[in-house]
Order: structure tokens, then C-alpha cells, then sequence
């Protein structure tokens, strides 16, 4: 915003591209005005889904076109040793609108599986942690990392069908093999589909979590197959050196056309 704002104040005509551009809420009616005064200013904006096309050229009165979807490029994390925990357990991964009241009621009706939660503090505030569950709160980047690679599944419990939150973990979780059990979003299905790169279950249905954990622990093949393909699609549309391949286009597309609003993957990050 503050480059987009100063940009205009000072003339300048650099081409800006707002990477990783996310809101977990969006602002209030003020602010979004103020957003949307500077974002007309910012060449593209990238986001980590199509929904958010939709939502922030809305939201912010934005062209479409100008909002690039690209998928979450990462690198899988080198895994710390020995494993945090001992044996096999469900782990639950992030802050940014997590639904741990759901993900606590699914470990409430598997009390002989574990769960470990690795949140925020005042994500968990008004909740009653059960015996199976264990909480690890603002721990550094490599241990999460280590809960969440040794772990058979992860669950990403989402507040609502249309949060675009979740996809560093989601595409970490499937770099590490990791199945994954995640809430049905809009914001997050150009990465899950349903029984082939993960299981989906319905907003804050802590049966419906109990179920798909239940299943892929009791069925190897198909947490195989899960796992397997996911991720399959994490390395081949996720990794590093493709989200490096789409900016290095970008710069070549300004440099030859003298239109920085042009993309290699404006339509569908293609």
C-alpha cells in the first residue's frame, strides 16, 4: 500500500508487483478505500488462490486481470531429528482462521488417537484441551516443521467455506508426504481435490474430521495414494524454482513489451 501510495505522490513509474498478496480479514470500509486508492497504482498483485481473484477485485475495486493466481511455492523443509513426538498422532499446523474448537471436538471422539496442535496462544483461548491432545504455542519455524513431517496426517480446520488461508502448510504438508484432512473451501480446493490430493470435510463437523482421520489411519493404501499424489502435484506445480520461473517471466514480459501489467499466468496460473 505504502509503495503504491508514495509511487503516485512522487511520479514514480517502476513496475511493483505485490507478491503473496493476502488478507486473512479484510479491512474496514476506511482503510479499504485507502487500499484501493493505492492498489490501482501496483502493476499485479499475487495471490495463492482463484477465489481471491474474485474476492480482492471486489473487494478493492480492482480489474481481474491485474490479480495473478500463482500456487504457493516452496521447497520441502529439511526435517530436524529425532522426532518432538513418539509414535503416530495427527498433527493440526498455523493461526490464521484455524478452527481448533472443531479439530478438539474430532479428538474428543477419538480419545486413543493423538493430536498435536501447533498454534498461537489466543487461538486456543476458551478451550478445554483434552488428554489425547498435545499444544505446542510460538515454537520456532524448524520444530513446527518437525510435528508436522513426523506426523500420519495433518488436519487444516478452517472457519468458513471461503478462507483462502492455509496453503503454506497445506503445500508443505504435501512436499512431506503428508495426507491431509482439510475444511471444504473455496479457498482452498485449486489444491485439494477431494480423495486424490486430500479429504475434504464440511465446516466445523468435528464427526466428519473424527471420520476422515479415522479412515486414513485404519487404511494404508489409501493414505498412500493420498500422500502419493499430492505430493506428486506439490512437486511438479508448488516448488521453488517454479514460483522463481513465473517472477523471472514476469521481468522478461515488462522488459520486452513495456507493459508490466502483462503475466505468464494471468488467465489461470499457467
Amino acid at each position: 500500500m505504502w509503495c503504491g501510495l508514495f509511487s503516485q505522490l512522487l511520479s514514480v513509474s517502476t513496475p511493483i508487483q505485490a507478491f503473496a498478496f493476502n488478507f486473512t480479514k479484510l479491512p474496514g470500509p476506511f482503510k479499504r478505500a485507502l487500499f484501493a486508492a493505492a492498489l490501482r497504482r501496483i502493476n499485479t498483485l499475487v495471490v495463492a488462490s482463484e477465489m481471491e481473484r474474485d474476492l480482492y477485485a471486489r473487494a478493492f475495486l480492482l480489474e481481474k486481470e491485474k490479480i495473478i493466481f500463482q500456487y504457493w511455492s516452496t521447497n520441502p523443509p529439511h526435517l530436524t531429528q529425532p522426532p518432538t513426538l513418539a509414535g503416530a498422532y495427527v498433527s493440526a499446523i498455523g493461526g490464521n482462521s484455524r478452527d481448533y474448537r472443531a479439530l478438539i471436538g474430532a479428538a474428543m471422539l477419538l480419545p486413543d488417537t493423538i493430536f498435536c496442535i501447533v498454534a498461537r496462544s489466543e487461538n486456543l483461548v476458551g478451550l478445554t484441551i483434552p488428554p489425547n491432545v498435545r499444544v505446542f504455542t510460538n515454537i520456532p519455524f524448524d520444530d513446527a516443521m518437525n510435528i508436522l513431517g513426523h506426523s500420519s496426517i495433518m488436519v487444516l480446520p478452517l472457519i468458513g467455506s471461503e478462507t483462502p488461508c492455509g496453503h503454506v502448510t497445506i503445500v508443505t504438508a504435501m512436499c512431506l508426504g503428508v495426507p491431509i484432512v482439510a475444511t471444504n473451501s473455496s479457498g482452498v480446493s485449486d489444491y485439494i481435490e477431494n480423495g486424490r490430493t486430500g479429504l475434504m470435510v464440511d465446516v466445523g463437523r468435528a464427526d466428519q474430521i473424527a471420520s476422515a482421520v479415522s479412515d486414513l489411519m485404519r487404511n494404508d493404501s489409501t493414505r498412500l495414494y493420498i500422500s502419493s499424489r499430492a505430493k506428486n502435484f506439490a512437486l511438479r506445480r508448488c516448488s521453488e524454482s517454479e514460483g522463481a520461473s513465473h517472477f523471472k517471466k514476469w521481468l522478461a514480459d515488462v522488459s520486452a513489451t513495456g507493459d508490466p501489467s502483462c503475466s505468464p499466468n494471468r488467465a489461470h496460473g499457467q
